[in-house]
């Protein structure tokens, strides 16, 4: 079975020639990409939120049905957990 591949552009001066990727890998590679970023995403979402849970008073974590100790175990989490 024969994979399809991309076109190259030419080298610049006293580059070696790369071969084209096939497209397989390419959606992999896309894949791989795609899914860092939704990493990042939900990364950069954490640290919004607990910033945000940071300001709340007392009477507002009451009302979302918080305690200051549970605002503060979750604040302290590292942005990846």
């Amino acid at each position: 079975m024969r994979t399809q591949t991309t076109r190259v552009l030419p080298p610049f001066a006293g580059a070696p020639e790369m071969p084209a990727l096939p497209i397989p890998h390419q959606a992999r590679l896309r894949r791989g990409f795609a899914a860092i970023v939704r990493f990042l995403r939900l990364w950069r979402l954490r640290m919004i939120e607990r910033a945000f849970l940071a300001q709340l008073s007392d009477h507002q974590l009451w009302d979302m049905g918080l305690t200051r100790w549970e605002a503060r175990r979750e604040i302290d989490k590292p942005f990846w957990r």
